[in-house]
């Protein structure tokens, strides 16, 4: 993947919402309530009306991308000498125990973003996708990070459309489209979502 120039200084991002106001903002407010399949995603990204952008850390991007994507990442490794207190270096440990690397937000998202968008459409990209179909598991559907960058741009009301792809990386190595890179869709099972999602239940 192309990795996105990195915006100016910006202040620390604000929290990130509960996935389940998420939800309710990207569907209610904001009337995302489908995914784009990865086919029409590619055939969206070669017209040249829509931008892919691979919002996965940039370690991952750089193993493996979906070809033309750009990397603009919406978490980046997590730096203990940039705070976060003591709820962050217990997330971290959590994700670290479970094999998921720490991250935090990144507070150029939205700029890069809007930097690498050039005035066209996005299309968000994670390793999985997420859902804003309910389920009987997932009441408010599934929660991504490619999800939640949607909120993030859509809040921000400056990109020109926003759509998210469906099953993420790895729907799209199913579907045989190319990639940049050697994806194994080793990190399908351990993204934070996941994680987060398998203590919840556990309560």
């Amino acid at each position: 993947a192309v990795a996105a120039a990195a915006g100016p200084p910006t202040t620390p991002p604000e929290p990130m919402p509960r996935w389940e106001s998420i939800y309710g903002a990207l569907t209610a407010k904001h009337g995302l309530t489908a995914s784009t399949p990865p086919s029409e995603a590619a055939r969206l990204v070669a017209a040249g009306s829509h931008v892919l952008l691979d919002v996965r850390p940039p370690g991952a991007a750089a193993k493996a991308s979906p070809t033309g994507a750009v990397n603009v990442p919406l978490y980046l490794p997590f730096n203990p000498a940039a705070g976060g207190g003591v709820g962050g270096f217990m997330k971290a440990a959590l994700l670290a125990l479970n094999g998921v690397a720490p991250t935090a937000q990144n507070p150029a998202f939205v700029e890069d973003a809007l930097a690498a968008a050039g005035g066209r459409a996005v299309l968000v990209l994670c390793e999985t996708g997420g859902s804003l179909v309910p389920t009987t598991a997932f009441a408010a559907g599934k929660p991504s990070r490619s999800l939640q960058a949607a909120f993030r741009l859509l809040e921000d009301g400056r990109v020109k459309g926003v759509a998210h792809v469906e099953g993420g990386a790895y729907a799209w190595a199913g579907t045989g489209l190319p990639f940049e890179g050697e994806y194994d869709g080793e990190d399908a099972g351990r993204t934070p979502g996941v994680v987060q999602g398998q203590k919840a239940r556990r309560k």
